[in-house]
């Protein structure tokens, strides 16, 4: 019945006027312009106008025909994203987490609990075993499991080094320092992709590397938030070489085992947390500092150090890397 109106309506006016037949002399003039549409409704009002049109020619002649109404793409029907835009698209929401990791990162080191402190290396270790394990279930999936485990061993050490030195570093510098001296991995990446493939630096990239430190140095204070560096100030310099490695290396994974990408995700941060067990062994006091801190995260509730854990582990670690590794399928490091 909806259609049924709709043609009338349709017909109503076009025909204001209804005359006999012998008096009715239909031409042109009789009929308005047609309506300039993009088609760009709801399905069920262009089913309507479609009706209508094919109600109103089924009583005219054919020289009185409405012309076609031109047609555009419904926006309800656009193309999807191409896997570059997602891509990026993907990468941009993975720079928000690591944003966030840094005041996150900062207030696990600043927190002391009623029962312990966390040290650097017992809260990466717990952080990056929580999702480790979260994610261990992928190396089941795995096709090519040895190239699984040693590029996992190899970006888990890069990763282990980038982060140790930012943890080591928070614990005297400010989060604004070390997202500052982070961004130089920018940098890093477009000097080492260069050199790794032998090419000369575009003067884009150039430019767009500048620009990038710049502006997150122009956030931080510029000079005179470096002028009051503290001892934390040249671990954090570490920071942009473990993660441009990381980069550079998970780009070539995926390139050669793109089958393998979720599984490589839980092989990498298995070792990053065994490289940090490893430091908290050798300059943390051992298992024993690790044990106690997990009890005392526990113990604690929800308090400053425990919410850091848990954000770094599920939107900083979890969500943050799995995208990235998805994303270097189609983006460039750069």
């Amino acid at each position: 019945m909806r259609g049924h109106d709709h043609a009338v309506a349709s017909l109503h006016s076009i025909l204001p006027t209804y005359k006999p037949k012998s008096d009715l002399h239909l031409s042109h003039t009789h009929l308005p312009p047609p309506i300039p549409s993009t088609r760009s409704h709801h399905p069920a009002l262009l089913k309507a106008h479609d009706l209508a049109i094919t109600s109103l020619h089924s009583i005219l002649p054919p020289s009185l025909h409405l012309p076609p109404i031109p047609s555009t793409p419904s926006p309800l029907s656009r193309p999807p994203l191409s896997p570059h835009s997602l891509a990026l698209l993907g990468l941009g929401f993975v720079s928000i987490c690591w944003g966030l990791n840094f005041p996150f990162t900062k207030l696990a080191m600043d927190a002391a609990s009623s029962s312990s402190s966390i040290p650097p290396g017992a809260f990466l270790t717990l952080r990056f075993g929580a999702a480790g394990l979260l994610l261990s279930p992928l190396l089941l999936t795995a096709k090519n499991l040895p190239a699984t485990i040693l590029n996992g061993a190899e970006v888990g050490g890069y990763l282990a080094l980038a982060y140790l030195a930012q943890a080591v570093g928070l614990q005297t510098e400010t989060a604004g320092e070390a997202g500052f001296l982070c961004s130089l991995q920018v940098v890093f990446v477009t000097i080492a992709s260069a050199a790794l493939a032998r090419q000369k630096i575009p003067p884009k990239a150039v430019v767009s590397s500048l620009l990038a430190v710049l502006g997150v140095g122009l956030l931080e204070g510029g000079v005179e938030g470096l002028q009051s560096a503290g001892p934390g100030f040249l671990p954090l310099l570490f920071q942009p070489v473990g993660f441009g490695l990381t980069y550079l290396k998970i780009e070539k994974m995926v390139a050669e085992n793109p089958q393998d990408s979720a599984a490589f995700t839980a092989s990498q941060l298995l070792f990053c947390a065994l490289f940090c067990a490893a430091y908290v062994g050798g300059f943390e006091g051992g298992f024993d500092t690790l044990l106690g801190s997990a009890k005392g995260l526990v113990s604690d509730g929800l308090t400053g150090q425990s919410m850091s854990v848990l954000y770094t582990v599920a939107f900083g670690t979890i969500f943050s890397i799995l995208t990235e590794v998805e994303a270097l399928k189609t983006a460039s490091p750069t």
